[in-house]
């Protein structure tokens, strides 16, 4: 029977229409408000695609926040059973009491990682508007850590200090490396080493490209002082696209960390699928 997989993020509403056999049909993205974020607002949404309301697709979405599906305490395993509503399955996040932390549809992706690599042992890296660092064994998430990375870089290289000085896109890695070694070595500076940027390109001509890596190595170099007892000795997996996970690679590959990369979509559509075969009780 054919059903519908879904993530709830910052970006809207990621869904894929899927066959018994977990063929991808359609794939989409809507736009979501608050009003959305409800049971009603949901079931409304989805019920405007083809089929959906006519059939009533078993529906599995991962995440909802705490008024749809509330978290659960890590350590766990990363898919715990979910909210029902109907033929809506809303799958519950995580949480840490201390220190205190959130993961809503990471888990999904970590357990899709976990599906592909059940003797997975390490730490799952995932960059995003805030950046996940989870320690993962025996198919459990044992603790995890998140850093506002992304939304840092998207304000700061907005921001009336930086816009004029920063590119919208392009890369400079020597610029980047450079970065990451200062705030990574001394995370304390990296208030200052942002405010000197417009100084960099009014004094030594620094690109906007330049710029634009430099901010990133900062701020990178800074998370990983912070995120350093996740990566420190471990084998790390860092899911996302290319343009999010390309700078974490090499931030620490060039501190001998054996990191490999691989796709959030695909590792959140893979758990979404191990979720949808707990719900009919096939073996994963």
């Amino acid at each position: 029977m054919a059903w519908i997989g879904g993530e709830i993020s910052a970006s809207g509403l990621a869904l894929w229409l899927l066959d018994g056999a977990n063929t991808v049909l359609d794939r989409r993205t809507l736009r979501l408000d608050a009003l959305s974020l409800t049971d009603e607002g949901l079931a409304a949404l989805l019920a405007d695609l083809p089929g959906v309301a006519d059939e009533g697709l078993p529906t599995v979405i991962c995440g909802a926040g705490r008024d749809l599906a509330p978290t659960r305490a890590v350590p766990c395993a990363p898919l715990g059973p979910p909210q029902v509503r109907g033929h809506l399955h809303l799958l519950p996040g995580l949480h840490q009491a201390s220190p205190a932390d959130l993961m809503r549809g990471a888990e999904t992706a970590i357990a899709g990682l976990i599906a592909a690599q059940p003797q997975f042992d390490g730490v799952v890296c995932l960059p995003g508007p805030a950046t996940v660092w989870a320690q993962v064994s025996a198919e459990e998430v044992v603790s995890f850590r998140s850093f506002l990375t992304g939304d840092l870089f998207a304000l700061l290289a907005g921001s009336n200090a930086l816009q004029f000085h920063v590119a919208p896109d392009g890369w400079d890695d020597p610029a980047f490396d450079t970065a990451l070694d200062e705030t990574l070595s001394r995370p304390a500076s990296l208030s200052a080493a942002l405010a000197g940027l417009p100084a960099e390109a009014e004094i030594t001509g620094l690109s906007k490209t330049e710029a634009r890596a430099r901010l990133a190595g900062l701020l990178i170099g800074a998370e990983l002082a912070g995120a350093k007892p996740w990566w420190l000795g471990q084998n790390v997996a860092v899911l996302g696209d290319d343009a999010l996970i390309r700078p974490y690679l090499r931030a620490l590959h060039a501190q001998g960390v054996p990191a490999h990369g691989g796709d959030r979509g695909a590792a959140t559509l893979a758990g979404l699928c191990a979720a949808k075969a707990r719900l009919t009780g096939q073996t994963q």
